[in-house]
C-alpha cells in the first residue's frame, strides 16, 4: 500500500507523455508530407520548419518534466495545443501563423491586469475606518487586556 500516489503519478506520467508524443508524430509526418507533397524547400520554409521543431520539443520537455515533478501543466499545454494547431493549419492557409499572436496577447493581458489591479488598489494606510466613541474605546479596552499577562493556576 506503501507510494500508491507516486506509483499512480508515475503511471499517469507514462500515459499522458505516451498521448502527447503520440500526436506530435501524427502532426509531423502530416506536416511533412504536405511539404514533400507541395515541394515547399526553400529557405524560409526550413526556418519554418525548424522553428515548429524547436516549439515542439520545448514544450514536449517541458510538459514532461512538469509531470514527473506533479505540477500543474497549463501554460505549457496551451502552447504544445497551439503550436500543432498552427502546425497543420499552416499547411491549408499561409495566415495561419498569425494564430501565435495569441500566446503574447494573452501574456500581455495577464501582465496588465496585474497592474491595473496595482495601480487602482490604494494603499492600507488611506483606509483606516472611521469608528465613534464607543466602538474607540471599546477596542482600546481589548488591547490594554491583551497586553496583561494572565495567570492560571493548575492543580
Amino acid at each position: 500500500m506503501a507510494n500508491q500516489a507516486e506509483k499512480k503519478a508515475g503511471k499517469l506520467a507514462v500515459t499522458t507523455m505516451a498521448k502527447y508524443w503520440q500526436s506530435l508524430q501524427i502532426v509531423n509526418v502530416f506536416y511533412f508530407a504536405v511539404q514533400v507533397y507541395y515541394m515547399y524547400f526553400s529557405m524560409w520554409d526550413i526556418m519554418v520548419d525548424l522553428g515548429f521543431t524547436l516549439v515542439s520539443y520545448m514544450s514536449y520537455s517541458s510538459i514532461l518534466s512538469c509531470v514527473e515533478m506533479g505540477v500543474q501543466t497549463e501554460y505549457w499545454n496551451d502552447i504544445f495545443i497551439i503550436n500543432l494547431f498552427v502546425q497543420v493549419g499552416i499547411c491549408f492557409f499561409d495566415w495561419f501563423g498569425y494564430v501565435y499572436l495569441i500566446i503574447p496577447l494573452y501574456a500581455l493581458s495577464k501582465i496588465g491586469s496585474m497592474l491595473w489591479s496595482w495601480l487602482v488598489t490604494s494603499s492600507p494606510e488611506e483606509e483606516e475606518p472611521e469608528m465613534d466613541e464607543k466602538t474607540r474605546r471599546k477596542m482600546e479596552k481589548k488591547e490594554k487586556r491583551g497586553e496583561r499577562v494572565k495567570y492560571r493556576k493548575i492543580r
